[in-house]
C-alpha cells in the first residue's frame, strides 16, 4: 500500500509525532521511510553573520541535522524498517514540496 513515506522533520516534538505512525505504516505495508530535514541556508535563518562565519554555521547545522536523523533511524521504533536520510540545502518550503512530488 505505502511504498515510500516522506517524513519532513525540523527537530520539533510536533514533527516527531509523525515518526511512530510512519514506522508502523512502513512496517505494515513493507515500505520504507524517508526522513527529510532541510538545512535552511536563507539569510533570514541566520540573521546578519559575517561572511567568513556563515560557512561554519551551515556546516554545524548540517552536522547537527545528520546526527539527529541518524539517531532517529537507529531508534527502536525503526528496527526492521528501511530508512533513508535526505539533507538538502536551501528553502524548507521548496525542498519539502519537491521531495513530495518526486517521491
Amino acid at each position: 500500500m505505502f511504498k515510500r513515506i516522506l517524513v519532513p522533520l525540523d527537530g520539533s516534538e510536533r514533527a516527531e509525532q509523525a515518526l511512530p505512525v510512519a514506522a508502523r505504516m512502513a512496517r505494515g505495508s513493507g515500505g520504507s521511510v524517508i526522513l527529510l530535514q532541510v538545512v535552511d541556508v536563507t539569510a533570514s535563518s541566520y540573521g546578519y553573520v559575517a561572511p567568513p562565519l556563515i560557512g561554519n554555521l551551515i556546516e554545524t547545522s548540517l552536522n547537527e541535522a545528520r546526527k539527529y536523523l541518524t539517531d532517529v533511524t537507529t531508534s527502536a521504533m525503526f528496527n526492521g524498517v528501511p530508512t533513508e536520510i535526505h539533507l538538502p540545502f536551501g528553502s524548507v518550503t521548496s525542498h519539502t514540496k519537491s521531495h513530495a512530488v518526486i517521491e
